[in-house]
């Protein structure tokens, strides 16, 4: 068997190679028919005015990209690629109850239309989605990201235009729920000046990106001020008498200290708020009161607050009570005692003071709650009158100046 496949084994690779020849031969010459399928071939659409000066708008559905079938002479056929194939959509004829578009193909090869072949779209036409375009006016809300740097605040800002023209289709256009500048001031130390882009917004916060859609601007001029701050302490005065029969028992500060802003040379002259008595009148009141106090009345007017501008002072008043109490004169601090004199209160073991105040204080107020004391630098030998001072508890004072006879001997005499 080995031995008849060698005989004439050249002759044999001879007939082969031959073969081979011919077939190539007749294949260059007779061209014999075939067909591809190519993908991915991209539909233009021609005529697109003749919708948009209706005052429609469009999108395509499905046939954006199609398949083509092309049968016609191997040589042509096979060196046919997509970018060769220039498929249309024609849409002058389309209306708004017409979501149909007839697609045609054709093959063009270096700006020659290709001849002797076949060729048909495998989706025949495009679906449109076809509605009214419209335009509305939205205003636009300055949206500001980030954080000035530490010890600086925004101060205000402020967008131009204000409002933007919106046009594409209804559902779109009715779709946008808010229109907002955003701009970054993380970091900002100084005003800023600059641009900022427009985006639209659905009800649930997602930004709406739509190549349909038309702006009458797409970014808005901005600007904001950043201001430097600074902490400074509030003060109050009152002003007035309550009613007969009552007093200030305190006052409630709800707000020390504040923070302000404005720029630093603004800044450096103020140094704390001070609220005027004009604005905190006790005058006859006869129970506690609220004062609500706006700071800012009492800064510059570009010094603005930046904590609570308003705040609540509130008065304390209450009616006042009386109560006796005796003191014992061995327990009046001698003040001022010249050397070489003997004191004496003769018969008097103890005086009986007066004291005014809020009932719930004179009620727990005891002899050792008070410090009673008699000057006796000028004193002179005998008797001598003198004013007797008395220390209190807050919300505590005498109804009246008492004195006391002292009696001054002189040890020498």
């Amino acid at each position: 068997m080995k031995e008849k496949l060698l005989n004439n084994l050249s002759l044999k690779i001879l007939s082969a190679v031959c073969a081979i020849i011919i077939w190539i031969i007749i294949v260059n010459v007779y061209d014999p028919s075939t067909s591809v399928t190519v993908s991915g071939v991209e539909v233009q659409l021609v005529n697109t005015e003749s919708l948009t000066e209706k005052e429609y708008a469009y999108e395509v559905v499905d046939g954006s990209k199609i398949s083509v079938y092309i049968s016609g002479p191997r040589s042509i056929v096979t060196d046919i690629k997509a970018k060769d194939i220039v498929a249309t959509a024609d849409l002058s004829n389309v209306t708004v109850f017409s979501d149909y578009v007839d697609i045609d193909v054709k093959v063009v090869k270096d700006g020659v239309s290709a001849s002797s072949i076949e060729i048909a779209p495998k989706t025949t036409a495009i679906r449109l989605k076809i509605e009214n375009r419209v335009t509305k006016t939205f205003n636009i809300d300055t949206e500001l990201v980030g954080t000035p740097a530490d010890g600086y605040v925004i101060g205000g800002q402020q967008i131009s235009p204000s409002s933007v023209k919106v046009t594409g289709t209804s559902s779109v256009v009715d779709s946008i729920s808010s229109v907002k500048a955003s701009y970054d001031v993380s970091g900002a130390t100084m005003n800023i000046s600059d641009v900022a882009p427009i985006k639209l917004y659905d009800s649930q916060g997602t930004e709406i990106v739509d190549d349909r859609i038309e702006l009458s601007k797409t970014a808005v001029d901005i600007k904001v001020n950043v201001l430097m701050t600074k902490t400074v302490p509030v003060t109050y005065k009152t002003k007035g008498i309550p009613a007969d029969g009552y007093r200030v028992s305190g006052i409630d500060q709800a707000v020390t200290e504040a923070v302000i802003a404005g720029t630093e040379d603004v800044l450096r002259d103020v140094n704390s708020i001070d609220v005027p008595d004009s604005a905190i009148d006790v005058s006859g009141l006869n129970a506690d009161k609220i004062f609500h106090v706006r700071l800012s009345s009492y800064l510059p007017g570009n010094v603005t607050v930046m904590s609570e501008g308003v705040v609540n002072v509130t008065v304390r008043i209450y009616p006042v009570s009386e109560r006796e109490i005796s003191v014992p004169v061995t327990g009046i601090v001698l003040s001022n005692l010249p050397q070489g004199y003997n004191i004496s209160f003769g018969d008097v073991t103890a005086v009986n003071i007066t004291v005014t105040g809020e009932q719930s204080v004179l009620s727990a107020l005891t002899v050792t709650g008070i410090v009673p004391t008699i000057d006796l630098s000028g004193i002179k030998e005998g008797d001598n009158t003198l004013q007797l001072k008395v220390t209190l508890p807050t919300n505590c004072t005498l109804k009246q100046n008492y004195t006391v006879n002292v009696t001054a001997e002189s040890v020498n005499g």
